[in-house]
């Protein structure tokens, strides 16, 4: 269960807002330090080739394309992650998949 602040304390509202700052900073920090290894830019963008960032969302049956748009929302969110902690990284691992796929 969620604790329940009082909103109309100020004290309580800048502390609750304070915590999710916190929070968020750690988020962040912690996906630019694992960003900041290129294996691991190489396994995220796996991870977005996995949501099908880049293909059609048609399918056959409206199943298999809920299945699929919820997939993309995972990389979506990925991505926004990847922009607001480290946006230059994007275009790195860009690159490198593009490398990667002329030398096959």
């Amino acid at each position: 269960m969620v604790a329940q602040g009082n909103t109309s304390d100020e004290v309580q509202v800048k502390d609750g807002r304070s915590k999710a700052e916190k929070l968020r900073d750690r988020e962040l920090r912690g996906m630019q330090i694992f960003l900041d290894n290129p294996d691991n830019q190489w396994f995220i963008w796996r991870m977005l080739e996995k949501c099908n960032m880049w293909s059609s969302m048609s399918r056959e049956t409206p199943h298999d394309m809920a299945i699929l748009s919820g997939k993309r929302d995972i990389g979506i969110w990925l991505l926004e992650e990847i922009e607001e902690a480290v946006p230059e990284v994007y275009l790195t691992m860009q690159r490198t998949a593009k490398e990667y796929m002329k030398s096959r």
